[in-house]
């Protein structure tokens, strides 16, 4: 049930993006366990066909710092070529 409503919430922003096809990363610590993993990429992939699961780029304090600078408007040139 958890991964099922998950994946709806994942879905509903997914669309409201007006993407379907974006990279989603699965992160935290009930991510890590293979079982539960494998139950919400499946989940997903029910809802959105298109969605790519992937790896994340950064580890989350990396990715925190970069939503800060961007949230801020320090997201300068230096911090653009990252993620490219």
């Amino acid at each position: 049930m958890a991964c099922a409503s998950s994946a709806s919430a994942w879905a509903t922003s997914l669309h409201a993006l007006g993407s379907d096809d974006a990279a989603v990363c699965f992160v935290g610590g009930l991510c890590t366990v293979e079982s539960y993993r494998r139950r919400l990429q499946a989940a997903l992939r029910d809802r959105v066909p298109r969605a790519r699961p992937s790896k994340p780029r950064f580890d989350p304090a990396t990715g925190a710092l970069l939503l800060a600078y961007r949230e801020s408007g320090l997201a300068g040139a230096g911090i653009a070529r990252l993620h490219s």
